[in-house]
């Protein structure tokens, strides 16, 4: 095949940045190298990512992670928090470092505009890790973060319960509305467990490790509650460490001080700059 004399025009690489898990809980053959190159969005990629049917489902998000991030093989198969990163990333490499959104004060509901500055989050992987010790007195379980294709499907699920939510507003039925509600809550209680469930990953006891999942799910199963729980709340604060931090602006017009919550899988955030 003839070299195309256009190639040189092609797009760059951008920047690189290391996953913030290191690559450490994916399984071999996920990325090449757990430093990746990012470039830019193509004109389709952009399209992708304001498809609201294909963000819900995940897709759209691992196409273009997959386009402009050249060492990921399977998207899929990073944490969420990669996932997140390599988002800012792609970001920065398409329309620069900072990011320009609208915040309503909460005290004086005088409107402003923020540039934010997409490079205190990069900063903010590169200095959190993982928690993954659940320490008891006779045995330790390690515990890992669901990959993004995991994390997609529990807010897939949270999403369709939402959406059920709507519906049990329209039953007039008391005993129907019950039923409904009951289901529902079962519902969130069965993603919770699957979540924990899906997040362990040995069991260290003192003279054995356990590694295999059919056991660890049988032990989680008919564990003590207060065992449990412990798993869930370490599950939890490590979510709120790797969670994208909030970004604190002062209002010019009564100097009140609010904290912005930006969310990454959103259209607005690949909006042209």
């Amino acid at each position: 095949m003839a070299i195309n004399p256009l190639q040189q025009y092609f797009r760059q690489p951008k920047l690189y940045v290391e996953l913030p898990s290191k690559g450490m809980f994916s399984p071999p053959g996920t990325v090449t190298s757990a430093k990746i190159t990012v470039m830019g969005m193509t004109g389709m990629d952009e399209i992708l990512m304001k498809t609201p049917d294909a963000l819900l489902s995940g897709d759209s998000i691992a196409s273009v992670v997959k386009s402009c991030c050249l060492e990921v093989v399977d998207p899929y198969q990073l944490t969420n928090s990669d996932i997140d990163c390599l988002l800012i990333a792609i970001r920065i490499a398409t329309y620069g470092n900072t990011l320009s959104t609208t915040h309503t004060c909460t005290a004086c509901n005088a409107e402003h505009d923020y540039d934010i500055d997409l490079n205190t989050f990069m900063e903010h992987f590169k200095n959190t890790s993982y928690l993954t010790d659940v320490k008891f007195k006779d045995f330790t379980i390690k515990i890992k973060p669901l990959s993004f294709r995991q994390a997609n499907t529990v807010g897939l699920d949270n999403f369709k319960i939402q959406r059920q939510l709507y519906q049990l507003e329209q039953i007039t039925d008391a005993e129907k509305k019950l039923e409904f509600t009951k289901s529902l809550f079962d519902m969130l209680n069965q993603i919770q467990t699957t979540s924990v469930i899906d997040s362990a990953e040995s069991i260290e006891l003192k003279d054995q490790m356990v590694t295999d999942l059919e056991l660890i799910v049988e032990f989680l199963k008919n564990c003590d509650r207060d065992v449990f729980e412990k798993v869930r709340e370490k599950i939890i604060e490590n979510n709120n460490n790797w969670r994208i931090p909030k970004t604190t602006v002062v209002c010019s017009a009564c100097d009140e001080s609010s904290e912005i919550v930006m969310e990454l899988n959103q259209t607005n955030f690949f909006a042209g700059a």
